[in-house]
């Protein structure tokens, strides 16, 4: 009789840890397809460049996910987008104090990313592209510091993956705001943490050809390649890539915010090469 009632607990006992299998394994399932929606929609938005409906879907994937990959590096990059799509076309437009939060954000998760995913190129691509951002908007000891980060993390970023254009460019973009630094900020720069990295325009050229052998049909890279030409008075070249920055589709949120800077930059240094021309031809 002992022995039967031991054998029935036994079995009551495998009973009841298999329904709460079953239960756990159930809510695990519906937990990752949850999840999976949530980032579909996310995706959805994000192809509509939609990125602050884009954003609340990721962000709801992550509280269900915390550890799931895709869905903080989509979190992540839609912080960096949204702070993006605050830039204006003219300095006026620009609304920093929001922007700032969202790549204080992006930087944030970028962080977290670090921790759990390192050695991935998404994880060292958006360390760089956040930190890249939140600059601008930093000044003094705190500028210099994230610098030496964007640096580093984009030189990762090539380390991984040698044929994603995208690391080049922040590279390149980088090389250009240190080498375009005044000498009252370098002097400053220099009395903290030994100073900025060296940078000069023709390395912020030769990085950003890089990117343009990877991806020729980019805005991004040809709209930074003619900034970096402008920067170094070589009219003739960044006419050239503001001129294929307009010609070519858009692919990314921000190209056509790039493309009426493009045209406004193409105004101004046709104008200024219109009246070098008169003026010599006068002479």
């Amino acid at each position: 009789m002992i022995n039967i009632n031991i054998q029935s607990s036994i079995v009551s006992f495998l009973l009841v840890i298999t329904i709460v299998l079953n239960i756990l394994e159930n809510e695990s399932k519906s937990t990752e397809r949850d999840c999976n929606s949530f980032i579909e929609n996310g995706d959805s938005y994000h192809e509509r460049y939609e990125n602050a409906l884009a954003l609340r879907e990721y962000e709801m994937a992550y509280q269900i996910c915390p550890d799931n990959f895709e869905a903080l590096v989509k979190l992540t990059r839609a912080y960096d987008d949204c702070g993006e799509d605050l830039k204006g076309i003219k300095p006026d437009e620009n609304r920093p104090v929001e922007a700032e939060k969202y790549f204080q954000d992006a930087v944030k998760y970028s962080e977290i990313l670090l921790q759990k995913f390192p050695e991935k190129l998404e994880t060292y691509f958006l360390s760089a592209l956040s930190y890249g951002n939140l600059s601008r908007y930093k000044e003094g000891k705190e500028k210099v510091v994230l610098a030496r980060y964007i640096e580093e993390y984009a030189k990762k970023a090539i380390e991984v993956d040698p044929n994603f254009a995208p690391s080049y460019v922040i590279l390149g973009i980088y090389y250009r705001e240190v080498a375009s630094l005044n000498g009252l900020k370098k002097a400053i720069a220099n009395g903290f943490m030994g100073g900025l990295p060296t940078g000069t325009f023709g390395e912020s050229i030769e990085t950003l050809n890089k990117a343009l052998n990877l991806s020729p049909q980019s805005p991004y890279v040809h709209f930074d390649l003619a900034r970096t030409y402008e920067e170094m008075n070589k009219v003739d070249k960044a006419i050239e890539h503001y001129q294929k920055v307009i010609e070519l589709p858009v692919v990314d949120h921000d190209d056509n915010r790039k493309k009426k800077i493009a045209v406004e930059r193409l105004k101004v240094l046709e104008s200024s090469q219109n009246s070098l021309t008169t003026k010599v031809s006068g002479d």
